[in-house]
């Protein structure tokens, strides 16, 4: 945390989500898109009434994209037929709402390892700025080790509106509201 800045690293899951919804319900808090709601909002709270002088919100993830994308599917295929998968995408809409109205300035940083992913790219799209390195770092690897994967930014069904904005609108939509074609190729490409 440098003076007005502070760095919030939004880690993935470190499991495969479970195939049931009824596994998930095993796993209680702890189920990964539960617990990071849970915590991603307390933070948003705490740093918006408590810590002010904290200006500048850096957001950065870290994980495997493909996990967070098991989550998602995982609570979309149960929207509408069970209430805790409900209750957590309802959260999720909540809390990124929260980031929509907070009166600082938001950058996104997705660099090699993140894993803006889905619900996790939404968090991208709710901040003012977004910086991706273009390509992998610039550093050679080592004997034995594979080269390093370049930053990327994964779209999902999640993106198209399962998470809108106060104004009912997608963040994508709300992006591009001169352009609604731009959005619409961007979900064929999904």
């Amino acid at each position: 945390r440098a003076s007005g800045l502070v760095t919030i690293t939004v880690h993935g899951p470190t499991e495969e989500a479970p195939g049931t919804m009824a596994g998930a319900s095993e796993q209680g808090a702890g189920f990964w898109p539960l617990a990071v709601t849970r915590e991603l909002d307390d933070l948003i709270l705490w740093l918006r009434s408590n810590e002010t002088e904290l200006g500048t919100w850096l957001i950065k993830t870290a994980g495997d994209a493909a996990a967070v994308l098991g989550y998602e599917r995982l609570l979309a295929g149960a929207a509408g037929q069970d209430w805790l998968a409900d209750e957590i995408r309802h959260f999720a809409k909540r809390t990124l709402r929260r980031l929509d109205v907070t009166s600082r300035s938001l950058f996104a940083l997705i660099e090699p390892g993140s894993c803006f992913a889905g619900p996790l790219a939404e968090l991208a799209f709710a901040c003012d700025r977004q910086f991706m390195l273009n390509g992998p770092w610039d550093v050679a690897p080592e004997a034995g080790q594979a080269a390093a994967q370049p930053a990327t930014l994964t779209l999902s069904a999640a993106n198209f509106g399962a998470f809108p904005m106060s104004n009912g609108l997608s963040r994508l939509a709300s992006r591009f509201t001169g352009d609604p074609g731009h959005v619409a190729k961007l979900e064929q490409l999904t």
